[in-house]
């Protein structure tokens, strides 16, 4: 379900034409991180990253890739009890 969403909010038929779509994930999700990591550190949470594939190119915009990563991230943290643990899990998927 949670990966339909992201799908409808990825889709040029939502937001015009994708901007970006051959670069790879490894640099968005760094950033998104990035952005997130002072929240994830004031609730003193635990953050798990198993992504052995991250540079996989994704046909995605690079901001819109990272606005939903970062929507997810803080969802994760806000939501999350203090101490909690964060995991982010990357796998790729060949059609």
């Amino acid at each position: 379900m949670l990966a339909g969403a992201c799908d409808d909010l990825l889709t040029p038929r939502t937001f015009g034409p994708l901007r970006d779509a051959s670069r790879s994930n490894g640099g968005v999700l760094a950033e998104a991180l990035a952005i997130v990591q002072p929240l994830i550190m004031a609730r003193r949470l635990r953050l798990l990253q198993e992504c052995h594939e991250v540079d996989s190119p994704v046909a995605a915009d690079r901001l819109r890739l990272r606005q939903v990563l970062v929507n997810l991230l803080s969802n994760a943290a806000k939501y999350n009890r203090d101490g909690g643990t964060i995991t982010v899990r990357c796998t790729r998927q060949d059609e």
